[in-house]
């Protein structure tokens, strides 16, 4: 018996958003990477993709292949499946991510 899965029959009234979905996803990734303090240039590179795919991956504006969210999930040392799990999602504030952005940025300047 042959299964077509992009066919849901209407009488199942699923309803799923999926932007709402990429970008759960991409938000996921983006905390990940943050949480291994690599910059959006650093894994993009180690992945082998533009940085700005991975931008608009993280920003939920892109879709992205399985391919991908494994080579992301393997660059970052966790499983592929944390991407897909709420429960697994650190939640970290605009504010939190703007102070460690700047002590980032801040630990990088050089004084001559």
């Amino acid at each position: 018996m042959s299964v077509n899965a992009s066919r849901i029959s209407s009488s199942q009234n699923i309803s799923f958003d999926e932007q709402a979905f990429i970008r759960f996803i991409g938000k996921n990734i983006k905390t990940y990477r943050m949480r291994s303090d690599l910059t959006q240039d650093q894994l993009a590179n180690e992945v082998g993709i533009a940085r700005v795919s991975l931008a608009r991956i993280e920003a939920g504006t892109a879709n992205t292949t399985i391919k991908t969210l494994v080579r992301l999930a393997h660059a970052l040392k966790v499983s592929p499946d944390v991407f897909f799990n709420a429960a697994d999602t650190i939640h970290i504030s605009k504010k939190q991510v703007m102070q460690e952005g700047l002590q980032h940025l801040m630990e990088r300047i050089v004084y001559d």
